[in-house]
């Protein structure tokens, strides 16, 4: 069963839509606090005319670390993880990292079931990871996800934050029991 991309998920009666944000403070905090403390050296420099440190970089290497940790906070803060269940299949994408939809018709699904996991044990991290004896993992945080086994027994998990809603939709669709 191959994936197809597409600009848009796949039509039909939509039965189940999440959307996951980053937002884990721990890795958003560290960047912060390295924006604000870089911040403050390149005013110290730039505003002030005071050099910034024992060895105080140039004024134009402090411009760059500035932009560098912004796209950095800029990318963590656009994280996100969509998934759609229509009567067609399973549509899911991991924004900024996938533009284009990834669709799996019903046909090309074997079985679908809820499972707990550990995105740090079982894929060494979470957002769009791969395990070559568990497949592709699709993840934001948590520890509840979809896990699909395709025709061509391929895996793919997707991670939820709607545990019981996606259970009461596949148990409807007959999927679960």
């Amino acid at each position: 069963m191959k994936i197809v991309s597409g600009r848009n998920p796949l039509p039909g009666k939509l039965l189940f839509q999440e959307k996951q944000v980053f937002r884990q403070l721990p890795f958003l905090l560290l960047p912060g606090l390295l924006q604000l403390l870089f911040l403050w050296g390149l005013i110290q420099q730039l505003v002030f005319d005071k050099p910034w440190g024992t060895k105080p970089a140039g004024d134009l290497v402090l411009v760059l670390i500035n932009l560098g940790n912004l796209l950095l906070l800029y990318f963590l803060f656009s994280i996100r993880l969509e998934l759609r269940i229509s009567d067609q299949g399973v549509s899911f994408r991991m924004g900024p990292i996938q533009h284009r939809w990834r669709n799996i018709l019903w046909t090309g699904i074997q079985s679908a079931r809820l499972i707990k996991y550990d995105g740090i044990r079982d894929y060494l991290g979470y957002g769009l990871r791969y395990s070559r004896k568990k497949g592709w993992c699709y993840t934001i945080s948590g520890t509840d996800g979809l896990e699909l086994i395709l025709t061509d027994q391929s895996r793919i998990l997707l991670g939820t934050w709607q545990k019981k809603e996606l259970f009461d939709v596949l148990k409807k669709m007959e999927l679960i029991h």
